[in-house]
């Protein structure tokens, strides 16, 4: 469903996660259905909003938010800013990230 490292192996994830960081993945409610197509925006596109690893730091900080097409802050510039997640999420949702 991705190409995210960090679901290549239960041994990729725990080495992204031995600092204490932890991902929160988020995909709209019909992520599975949405099809694989570049649209206008790409990578902020219907399919790029579908899924979302977002990663958080020990201190509660955004360490990067990855989308689908896995674009995310340091791979090609930031994807989403935290006012954009926020806006995405909405505040409920975006709370939720940095509560334990």
């Amino acid at each position: 469903m991705v190409s995210w490292c960090i679901v290549i192996s239960e041994e990729s994830f725990k080495e992204y996660t031995s600092n204490g960081n932890r991902f929160y993945f988020c995909g709209n409610g019909e992520w599975w259905d949405v099809p694989c197509i570049p649209g206008m925006g790409f990578p902020h596109d219907k399919y790029g909003y579908s899924l979302m690893a977002v990663e958080i730091t020990p201190d509660n900080q955004i360490a990067s938010v990855t989308s689908r097409w896995n674009t995310c802050a340091g791979d090609t510039g930031e994807f989403l800013s935290s006012e954009e997640l926020w806006r995405i999420l909405g505040e409920e949702n975006f709370n939720k990230l940095f509560s334990k």
